[in-house]
């Protein structure tokens, strides 16, 4: 995890970058080959950390990005659901004027759908 707190039981031996303990996770990057965190306690309480766990599952091979805000309005993981591509992902529409891929990503997809 990325900040001490004595509430998470796997503090001691956690490496993921997306730690639900951690303020700043909402704001962090989470690519399908790092860490989940790995406390069933967190998983329960946490559904953006259940469709982690879906994502490299289904979507191993993926080298693409997510945040808790993409991972919190996911409904369905399939196949041919995908992240925002670092390398490629250009985001140039009337609606989204300063380009952010994030908000274009979340725009996209409306809320709550499958991805």
């Amino acid at each position: 995890m990325n900040t001490p707190n004595s509430k998470c039981p796997s503090f001691e031996g956690c490496s993921a970058p997306l730690c639900p303990m951690d303020d700043s996770c909402k704001t962090a990057l989470w690519y399908s080959d790092e860490p989940i965190c790995g406390s069933y306690a967190m998983r329960r309480l946490y559904k953006w950390i259940r469709v982690q766990r879906k994502i490299v599952k289904k979507l191993c091979t993926s080298r693409t990005y997510y945040t808790v805000a993409m991972l919190e309005i996911t409904k369905r993981v399939t196949p041919k659901s995908e992240g925002i591509d670092p390398d490629g992902y250009c985001c140039e529409t009337e609606d989204n004027p300063d380009r952010d891929p994030i908000k274009a990503w979340i725009t996209g997809r409306g809320k709550k759908i499958a991805i």
